[in-house]
C-alpha cells in the first residue's frame, strides 16, 4: 500500500497493549467480503506461556480463552453482521 488508509475491500484493525500483554483489539470490517477472518499479533514483549481471555467489548462475552503463542500465530474472528468488533485481552 502506499497510504495509510485501508482500501474499502479491505479489513483493517489495530492493537493496544500494556507491558502484561492485556489491552484491547479493535477490527474493522470495511467491505471485505468475508464474515470471518484471522488476525495475527506479533508483539515484541516476550509473554511466551501467558494465558489469556478475549472478551468482546459489547457484549462482556468471553470470546475465547488463548496463549500469546496463538495470538501471535493467529485466532479467528467472525464479524456477524457487524461492521466493527471491539476485544479487550485480560491475563488469565
Amino acid at each position: 500500500k502506499r497510504d495509510n488508509f485501508p482500501y474499502h475491500d479491505e479489513w483493517d484493525g489495530f492493537a493496544r497493549f500494556n507491558q502484561n500483554g492485556e489491552g484491547l483489539i479493535f477490527i474493522f470490517k470495511n467491505n471485505f467480503p468475508e464474515n470471518r477472518i484471522t488476525v495475527n499479533i506479533d508483539s515484541a514483549l516476550d509473554l511466551n506461556g501467558r494465558e489469556f481471555i478475549i472478551e468482546n467489548v459489547f457484549g462482556k462475552k468471553k470470546v475465547c480463552e488463548t496463549t500469546h503463542e496463538k495470538i501471535r500465530t493467529g485466532i479467528e474472528f467472525d464479524f456477524g453482521s457487524g461492521k466493527f468488533l471491539a476485544f479487550s485481552v485480560s491475563g488469565k
